[in-house]
C-alpha cells in the first residue's frame, strides 16, 4: 500500500493571527497534514509593545516574537524567504528561491505603507511594515542633538507615536499632522479631547485639517500651504496591500487588500484564506488593528483544519466594540471602549499585563 502524500498547508507572513495559528498547532502537531511558514525574517514585532520600545519600556528581545522557536515547538516548517507571488492555477507560492506546492494557503502578510508620488525623499519614513520603522528608529532614538520630526496621521497610531517619541527623545521638536478637524477619528469625543489636551501640554504641535500634499528634500508642505522642513518624516496614513498581489489573481479591494468572506476564505479562490491587516471581510469591514488579528487567530487556525479535512466552514464571529488601550510615554494610558474613556497608570499596568501575557503564551 502506497503511503498518501500528507497535505501540505502553507502559511505566508508572520503576523499575530499565524503566530497564534502556530501556536495551537501543537494540539494536531502529529496530523497527516505538514504546516509550512514563509516569512522574510526569523521574528517579527508584536504591535501592541512596539510604542512602550519606542519610549524605552520595553527592550528588543521582549517585544519581538520569535518565529523559529515557535515554529520549532510547534513541528512547523519555517522557511526564511520572500513571497514575491502566487501560482493560483497551480497551487504555488513562488519566492526569491523556491516554488511551493500548497493544498491551502494562508496570508497574514501585514500592510505596506501607501506612498503618492509627491510624497518621498530622504527623510520620510513610513511605519509600515512595523519591522522596517524600528530599524529606522534604532538609528535615530540615540541621536545627540534636538531633531524636528513630523508625524503624518492623525489616527491611533501616529497620536501613540507622538507621545512615545516625545518620551525618548524630550528635546526634539515634534509636530503631529491629521487632515481632519479631529484627531482619532471613531473614538468617542473625550477620548479626542483628553489626548489633544495632553499633547499639546508637551508641547507636541497638531494641525487639524493639515493633509500633507507634498514632501520633499525634508520639507513637508500641506494643502493650505503651510510649509516645514524636518530631519524626519513619520508616515502613519492610510497602508496597502503587498504590490504582487495585484499580478496574483485574488480578489481585492481598491486599497489592495485581499477580500475574504466571514470564513476569512478568499472570495475568488477557496483554497485561500487572509487575517490580519491584509485581509478585508466584505460584509464586515473591521480596523486594520493587531487586536483584530488576535481575535481572528482561532476562527482562522479551525477553519484551516476543517479545509483540510473537507469539513464546513465556520463563520467568524467580530466583536462590535475593541478595547484600545493608548500608552501615552508616561507610565500611563488612556483607554477607548464605544462611548467609554478613562485614564490612569492603572491602564498602563492593564496594557502591560495584557501584552505580556500574550507574548509569554508564544515563547
Amino acid at each position: 500500500m502506497v503511503p498518501s502524500t500528507p497535505k501540505q498547508l502553507v502559511l505566508l507572513g508572520g503576523g499575530h493571527s499565524h503566530a497564534l495559528v502556530i501556536k495551537y498547532w501543537q494540539k494536531v502537531r502529529n496530523s497527516p497534514a505538514q504546516l509550512t511558514l514563509i516569512s522574510d525574517n526569523k521574528t517579527t514585532p508584536y504591535s501592541g509593545m512596539v510604542p512602550g520600545y519606542i519610549s524605552g519600556f520595553y527592550d528588543r528581545s521582549e517585544c519581538f516574537i520569535d518565529l523559529e522557536r515557535l515554529c520549532q515547538r510547534s513541528g512547523v516548517n519555517f522557511i526564511i524567504d520572500r513571497v514575491n507571488n502566487l501560482d493560483l492555477e497551480n497551487q504555488l507560492v513562488k519566492t526569491n528561491d523556491w516554488a511551493i506546492k500548497f493544498d491551502l494557503v494562508s496570508l497574514d502578510i501585514g500592510s505596506s505603507p501607501f506612498m503618492p508620488s509627491n510624497i518621498g525623499g530622504d527623510g520620510v519614513i513610513p511605519v509600515k511594515p512595523i519591522g522596517y520603522f524600528l530599524e529606522q528608529w534604532d538609528k535615530i532614538k540615540d541621536s545627540k542633538s534636538p531633531l524636528r520630526i513630523a508625524i503624518v496621521g492623525g489616527g491611533v497610531g501616529g497620536v501613540e507615536l507622538a507621545f512615545n517619541t516625545r518620551a525618548t527623545l524630550k528635546l526634539s521638536d515634534i509636530h503631529l499632522f491629521q487632515k481632519n478637524d479631529r484627531l482619532l477619528p471613531g473614538h468617542n469625543q473625550w477620548v479626542q479631547q483628553t489626548l489633544y489636551q495632553k499633547l499639546t501640554k508637551l508641547g507636541i504641535k497638531v494641525y487639524l485639517n493639515s493633509p500633507v500634499i507634498h514632501v520633499e528634500n525634508h520639507l513637508l508642505t500641506t494643502r493650505s500651504g503651510f510649509s516645514l522642513t524636518c530631519d524626519f518624516i513619520f508616515w502613519v496614513t492610510q497602508a496597502t496591500g503587498a504590490p504582487w498581489l495585484r499580478s496574483s489573481g485574488l480578489a481585492l479591494d481598491d486599497r489592495g487588500f485581499i477580500l475574504v468572506n466571514n470564513c476569512l476564505q478568499s472570495l475568488s479562490h477557496p483554497r485561500v484564506f487572509a487575517a490580519g491587516d491584509i485581509a478585508t471581510i466584505l460584509d464586515c469591514p473591521l480596523p486594520k488593528a493587531g487586536v483584530v488579528a488576535v481575535r481572528q487567530a482561532l476562527p482562522l487556525y479551525h477553519n484551516l483544519l476543517n479545509g483540510l479535512a473537507q469539513r464546513p466552514l465556520k463563520p467568524y464571529q467580530p466583536q462590535s466594540n475593541y478595547l484600545s488601550l493608548i500608552g501615552t510615554g508616561d507610565g500611563r494610558a488612556t483607554a477607548s471602549w464605544g462611548k467609554f474613556g478613562a485614564e490612569g497608570r492603572w491602564l498602563w499596568h492593564l496594557k502591560d499585563r495584557i501584552d505580556r501575557g500574550f507574548m509569554a503564551g508564544l515563547k
